[in-house]
């Protein structure tokens, strides 16, 4: 079962896109909220975000840096994260602001506590 998980996830990264631009920018851009304690809060409120966040290389246009899914303002759900280059520098899933399952690390595999097993939204 984990081998078919790691088959799975090396697979995903072998048809990454290579230049890792944004094909379309969904969510807030995390460069526009408020980091406190952990959270990430909306600026103009300063209530907890939920729902999808980018962040972009600076001085590039429209290359993605960052994707991921916010809820209550932690991460939770889908997690990717580029070099400038494009290649995945992290991928994986957040279960409220836990790192959970399978993850691709710095050109590394890491297995972290299963994701719940009713949770929608895993890598």
């Amino acid at each position: 079962m984990r081998f078919s998980a790691a088959l799975t996830l090396v697979a995903v990264l072998l048809c990454q896109p290579i230049d890792g631009m944004a094909q379309e920018l969904e969510g807030r851009n995390l460069d526009e909220m408020i980091q406190s304690g952990g959270l990430f809060l909306e600026s103009s409120s300063l209530n907890p975000y939920s729902g999808p966040v980018y962040r972009l290389f600076e001085g590039i246009e429209a290359k993605i840096q960052l994707r991921a899914i916010l809820q209550d303002g932690l991460p939770h759900g889908s997690y990717e994260w580029f070099y400038e280059d494009g290649r995945y520098r992290q991928k994986g899933t957040f279960n409220m602001g836990e790192k959970c399952g399978d993850w691709f690390e710095d050109g590394l595999l890491a297995a972290y506590p299963p994701c719940p097993s009713d949770f929608g939204d895993r890598n």
